[in-house]
């Protein structure tokens, strides 16, 4: 039976840190699909943390990891409609991607429109607003990505062959998730400002964990892998609200 995630189900959690960070041996396999690589299937250097999502300069040392070149150019155009989205965010820190929003407006891949709808404002109030729900599919090819690629940083080995689920949330979803962090005293990573992220990870079952992100200060997205995206309910995904005149593209009612 789906039950709610309580502390004492994650009481003993490994908690990666920068330091634990250090490349880990070169892995056989695709890190997305499993293939084995060869010299049919070559291993390509893919960026963990999407490079695009960063402005000029970006961090220094981005973390790379072996992906087959069928899975690069499937990740490609998911990571660059993503990002557009949420780069055009409505942001707590306006200002501070200029370089990549930049880039978004010359960008040809603008095909999710907008919609009118509501958004919980900073006071709780429902308050209308233009908001865009990503395709679930980029969701789920990215942020599995970034997941397992922070796992195979983070453990030293690619995550086990296990169920992994993203979502969008919604401001009451990652609440839920923030009263976690607070309880179990977890601590958030960043690799530059485009990306932060924490992960609760039990210590006697690390591929059962989750991972909870925020994009561009703005935009929250988690992944449960193993257990965690089956036995606990998964909330729907959520659209997000966008800036005024930030994000140029058709708009629904």
């Amino acid at each position: 039976m789906s039950r709610r995630l309580r502390v004492n189900d994650a009481a003993h959690v490994s908690h990666p840190s920068q330091s634990r960070m250090k490349r880990p041996k070169a892995a056989p396999t695709c890190g997305m699909c499993g293939a084995v690589f060869s010299a049919a299937l070559r291993r390509t250097k893919d960026h963990v943390i999407p490079r695009g999502f960063y402005s000029d300069p970006p961090p220094e040392n981005l973390m790379t990891w072996g992906v087959c070149r069928p899975c690069q150019d499937e990740l490609h155009p998911r990571e660059e409609r993503l990002k557009n989205i949420f780069v055009c965010s409505y942001s707590h820190e306006p200002g501070a991607f200029g370089d990549a929003a930049d880039r978004t407006k010359r960008s040809a891949r603008w095909d999710t429109p907008l919609y009118r709808g509501f958004f919980r404002s900073p006071e709780g109030l429902h308050v209308p607003a233009s908001v865009v729900m990503p395709d679930q599919a980029d969701v789920d090819w990215v942020f599995k990505k970034v997941t397992r690629g922070l796992f195979y940083w983070t453990h030293g080995r690619l995550i086990a062959n296990v169920p992994l689920v993203a979502r969008v949330l919604s401001p009451a979803a990652f609440d839920d998730l923030l009263e976690l962090k607070v309880d179990l005293g977890l601590p958030t990573h960043s690799q530059g400002l485009e990306l932060k992220w924490l992960a609760v990870c039990p210590e006697d079952g690390l591929d059962h964990s989750i991972w909870v992100y925020v994009a561009f200060g703005a935009v929250p997205v988690a992944v449960w892998t193993g257990r965690m995206a089956t036995d606990y309910p998964i909330p729907p995904p959520s659209p997000i609200k966008v800036a005024d005149g930030q994000y140029h593209c058709r708009t629904r009612p």
